[in-house]
């Protein structure tokens, strides 16, 4: 096997946790910003539930509740609509930290082998 020196293996071991702290860091930062998207769209749902909840007093004095579900369930739709897709891309971005963590522990174990 080749000799490296000791400085490219010192780069190469800074490069390798430099690439995984990126991992981890886009990682976490993914997940956070996915769960507070999730709680937004439940309050959104809940959001829209209440705007198409319609309260009428008769003439006798008596109020009486209807709720609009032709509008409610298009809100509803639109708002997963577009939790599924934003998701997805979260999805994509969370991926390419677990590929940065994955190929610098794999830098890491490359660098081991190849140490005199």
């Amino acid at each position: 096997m080749a000799q490296i020196s000791d400085s490219r293996i010192e780069t190469a071991q800074r490069a390798s946790k430099r690439a995984n702290r990126l991992g981890q860091f886009t990682y976490n930062i993914a997940r956070v910003v996915f769960w507070l998207l999730t709680i937004g769209v439940v309050i959104g749902l809940y959001g829209v539930y209440n705007e198409n909840d319609y309260f009428v007093t008769s003439s006798s004095g008596a109020v009486n509740s209807y709720t609009d579900w032709d509008n409610v369930w298009v809100g509803w739709g639109i708002l997963i609509g577009i939790w599924m897709i934003y998701s997805f891309c979260l999805a994509m971005v969370a991926l390419v930290g677990a590929v940065a963590q994955t190929k610098a522990e794999s830098l890491e174990i490359q660098i081991t082998q190849a140490q005199p």
